[in-house]
């Protein structure tokens, strides 16, 4: 009887076969025993591997809670996060802005009128044959009647406008003191052409104004008057104002 020759079946189990060789001997035959093996368990694909049930109540949030990418969820927090707050100061600063500007267009009102204090309690309008000029102001200011000619118009000195005075300069009176510089053969037609049209003078602080004639509009001036008119008998009426201080 050769050796043992082992054979492995196509399960994976090791069977022993015996080959028995040459002239059999006279020694009673051996009995071989025939064992059946059990047959091997199918193998199951993985897709047919049955999933464990979802968890539910705190196991549900733990498993979601692991399988958040918490990272780039912090990374896009923080970038939301850095643009609300140059939103944020973006707003601030525009609001600041206007804030500003609204406060230098205040102080610019304020300065003007500042600036306009006395210049609008002085006024100038005419009664009957006189010419007043009112100043209301608490400072003195010193004054020029501008008379019209058509076109061209001849500052007449007025003098001094004293606080909280009203003075009366006669028509007349003005009219003269053009006329000396006209020649004689147009001085009676230049007489009736003439007509008070305005107020120029200067406040306390050394800032030029013309009034218009009637209590008209107010305007600085920036240009030094050409050439005055002096009224050589100037007569004028001073009278005290009751309401001094206040705007006419």
């Amino acid at each position: 009887m050769s050796p043992p020759e082992n054979r492995r079946p196509p399960y994976g189990r090791l069977l022993v076969h015996y080959e028995l060789r040459g002239p059999m001997p006279r020694t009673p035959r051996p009995r071989l025993r025939v064992r059946q093996l059990p047959p091997r368990p199918p193998i199951r694909p993985r897709s047919a591997t049955p999933r464990p049930a979802p968890a539910s109540g705190l196991g549900s949030i733990r498993a979601w809670y692991r399988r958040v990418d918490w990272g780039r969820h912090a990374t896009v927090l923080a970038a939301v996060v850095a643009a609300g707050g140059l939103g944020v100061t973006a707003y601030g600063t525009f609001v600041s802005a206007r804030v500003a500007e609204d406060q230098l267009n205040q102080s610019k009102v304020q300065n003007e009128e500042r600036t306009m204090r006395q210049a609008s309690r002085v006024n100038m309008w005419g009664e009957g044959k006189y010419e007043v000029i009112a100043n209301r102001s608490l400072d003195p200011a010193y004054a020029w009647v501008i008379m019209r000619d058509g076109s061209r118009e001849y500052p007449v000195v007025a003098g001094t406008l004293p606080p909280c005075t009203r003075v009366s300069i006669a028509t007349s009176n003005l009219e003269e003191a053009i006329i000396d510089f006209v020649p004689k053969p147009h001085a009676k037609a230049r007489r009736h052409s003439m007509s008070p049209a305005a107020l120029w003078f200067v406040d306390t602080d050394g800032r030029a104004w013309r009034r218009d004639y009637q209590g008209g509009g107010l305007r600085p001036m920036y240009e030094p008057l050409k050439a005055v008119y002096a009224i050589s008998n100037l007569v004028a009426k001073e009278e005290p104002l009751d309401e001094c201080g206040a705007a006419s």
